[in-house]
C-alpha cells in the first residue's frame, strides 16, 4: 500500500480550534452545562473528520485488495487522466464512494506499483 499521506496542516488547525475552544469555555463561560456544550461541539467535530480520514483510507485499501489497481496497471500501466477519470467512475458504478482524498490516495499506489512493475 502507498505512504499514506497525512494532512498535517489540517491536523494542527484542528488542535489549536479544540484547545482555543476549550481555553475560551473554561476562562470565559460560567455556566458548567453551556461550558460542556461549546467543548463537545469541537470535540464532536474533530472527531468525525478524524473518522472520515481514516474510511478515506480503508476505502483505497480495500480497492487495492480486490486488485482493482493491479487490473487497471495491466490494462493502462501509468494512464493518463482520461483513464484514470473511468476508473474512479467504474469504481463509483461498483458502488465505492471515491472522494478525493480515495482518489490521490489510489492515484499514489498506482504510481507506486507501476513504478514496481518497471523495476
Amino acid at each position: 500500500m502507498a505512504r499514506k499521506e497525512i494532512p498535517v496542516t489540517g491536523i494542527a488547525v484542528l488542535i489549536v480550534i479544540v484547545v482555543l475552544v476549550v481555553y475560551i469555555a473554561y476562562t470565559r463561560i460560567d455556566n458548567s452545562t453551556l461550558r460542556a456544550i461549546v467543548i463537545l461541539i469541537p470535540l464532536i467535530i474533530a472527531v468525525s473528520a478524524l473518522m472520515g480520514l481514516k474510511q478515506e483510507y480503508g476505502i483505497a485499501e480495500r480497492i487495492v485488495k480486490e486488485g482493482l489497481v493491479d487490473a487497471y496497471i495491466e490494462e493502462h500501466g501509468l494512464g493518463n487522466r482520461e483513464t484514470f477519470d473511468r476508473f474512479i467512475r467504474e469504481l463509483e458504478m461498483r458502488g465505492y464512494t471515491v472522494n478525493p482524498g480515495t482518489k490521490a490516495q489510489l492515484r499514489r499506489e498506482i504510481v507506486e506499483r507501476y513504478e514496481g512493475h518497471k523495476e
